[in-house]
């Protein structure tokens, strides 16, 4: 590679080369792969953040129809509604944002009881279509975190990757937490 330098040199020389042009290819492919994971996620909690939406809406047409047919609602149900604060789906991370979601998970699981509890709500159609979405929302919602978490496991890796820790706690980027 270099004529002008002593044979052993001339190898050392290359092999600094060829290691250094392999150390930076390796910087380049993890700083891409983070940055390829950091847009995945972001994806990801946008969905979540619709899927939480489409829930609250939904809880909400359920208990605008019960109170619409005067059926009796416990009054704690109407005030855990009340105290969820939608703009904490924004960052599925958050502890408020997880606290939103066990309210949610809370009164989803009181409104299904109140189906089985009583038969005469499962004839009354606007109640069924609510509850029905609601069901599939979570099915939708369970996989978008199903992915989010995968991903999740992704960015971590690649942002604990060994050679390269180093530059990431240099700038503070953190690992993200699991759903």
């Amino acid at each position: 590679m270099f004529n002008n330098l002593e044979p052993w040199l001339n190898t050392l020389t290359t092999i600094l080369v060829i290691l250094g042009s392999v150390m930076v290819l390796l910087l380049i492919v993890d700083i891409s792969l983070v940055a390829t994971f950091k847009a995945i996620l972001s994806r990801h909690n946008k969905a979540m953040n619709v899927m939480l939406m489409t829930k609250y809406d939904n809880i909400k047409k359920i208990l605008d129809v019960l109170s619409d047919a005067e059926f009796p609602i416990d009054p704690k149900m109407s005030e855990i509604f009340l105290s969820i604060d939608t703009k904490m789906f924004t960052y599925q991370d958050t502890p408020e944002c997880k606290q939103a979601r066990d309210k949610l998970t809370y009164l989803r699981s009181e409104v299904f009881y109140l189906s089985r509890k009583n038969p005469s709500l499962e004839n009354n159609e606007k109640y069924m279509i609510a509850k029905n979405n609601i069901s599939e929302t979570d099915v939708v919602y369970r996989n978008t975190v199903a992915m989010y978490n995968a991903d999740v496991l992704g960015y971590n890796y690649w942002v604990r990757f060994m050679p390269y820790r180093w530059i990431f706690l240099l700038f503070k980027i953190k690992v993200k937490e699991i759903i």
